[in-house]
């Protein structure tokens, strides 16, 4: 389907939502239906990059934040706060790269409990492998985008990632943010705060007479 054929598409859908609810929010489900649409398309993209190189885009972000670190490891539970996913989508990500060997796991000097991943020389190898591919096709990507128009663009994301982080857990009650898979209090720190009832879209009524 051509790009614009799926926007009339979407501004269609939103155009019916909007007749028939009162109060519709169209420029924040606007931006739902784009952000979501995007995403799609970037994880597709960057995934189709990572797999010239036998790396799902998910196991390239887990190698990414790895070697980051000071001697290139990092506790289990971070790598599940730092990319939003669970524990146990952590660990069957790090079983995989642990099979082709550009990861190990190790136990933490000072409790044996807690594991942590380590970048190992073929995973190191890997990266330098992926990111020059990564980095030409993205640039490329985005190369007609003014330079300053991205740079709001991640103002802007950053801000309604906070704003999901803050505000996500008060407006639905199953919607978690201990990505570490705690039960206790939020990787803040913070106890969870009481949850008011959400808000319910209100129908038009049908005019009558």
């Amino acid at each position: 389907m051509p790009c614009d054929e799926r926007t009339k598409h979407y501004a269609a859908a939103l155009d019916s939502l909007k007749a028939r609810f009162d109060h519709f929010p169209r420029e924040a489900m606007e931006t739902l239906f784009e952000v979501a649409a995007t995403h799609e398309l970037f994880i597709r993209f960057a995934s189709a990059v990572a797999e010239r190189n036998d790396l799902s885009f998910a196991g390239f972000r887990v190698l990414t934040m790895i070697a980051k670190e000071e001697d290139a490891r990092c506790p289990m539970h971070r790598l599940s706060e730092w990319l939003f996913v669970s524990r146990q989508n952590i660990t069957g990500l790090v079983d995989v790269l642990e099979k082709k060997g550009l990861v190990r796991r190790i136990a933490c000097g000072s409790d044996r409990r807690v594991k942590w991943v380590e970048l190992t020389a073929e995973g190191r190898e890997a990266l330098d492998e992926v990111l020059p591919n990564l980095f030409a096709s993205t640039s490329e990507l985005f190369g007609t985008i003014p330079a300053a128009e991205l740079e709001r663009l991640v103002k802007t994301l950053r801000r309604l990632r906070e704003r999901i982080l803050t505000v996500g857990p008060e407006l639905e009650p199953s919607f978690r943010t201990d990505f570490a898979g705690s039960d206790g209090p939020s990787a803040s720190g913070h106890a969870p705060r009481a949850t008011p009832e959400p808000a319910k879209a209100v129908r038009k009524s049908k005019k009558t007479g």
